[in-house]
């Protein structure tokens, strides 16, 4: 979980909507958000669960991103997992991975392959 705090007070100090759009069931969701105390920083979380077809179907992140009221073009993933990033790049969407082994090929088309979060924070500062 390193640098994941950071990244929620970067974000959040920055306006930023932010939404969780996962293949996970409703009450894994309830027990990680209130485990890790996410409650404050996610305004919406959609669960794959929900729809017809879970990732890599694209469809969570469509719905999440119509719920939000933004545009795919307004819109960043932040992913750790391959199917993940499938579904986030079926749905055109602009698309970080953060994981340790983020240099693999399985990344590729990622638009953004970093170790960690606070990489993350150091890209958007950049950019």
């Amino acid at each position: 979980m390193l640098g994941l705090y950071e990244l929620l007070h970067f974000l959040k100090a920055r306006h930023i909507k932010m939404a969780v759009a996962t293949s996970s069931f409703p009450k894994i969701i309830q027990a990680v958000f209130d485990k890790l105390k996410l409650w404050g920083y996610f305004i919406l979380q959609c669960s794959a669960d929900d729809e017809q077809f879970g990732k890599p179907h694209p469809a969570v992140y469509l719905k999440t991103i119509q719920k939000l009221g933004i545009s795919s073009k307004e819109c960043l993933v932040i992913e750790d997992s391959v199917v993940s990033l499938i579904a986030a790049k079926a749905a055109n969407l602009r698309t970080f991975i953060v994981n340790t082994h983020y240099q693999n090929a399985q990344f590729a088309i990622a638009d953004a392959r970093l170790p960690t979060r606070l990489d993350v924070i150091k890209k958007l500062e950049d950019d």
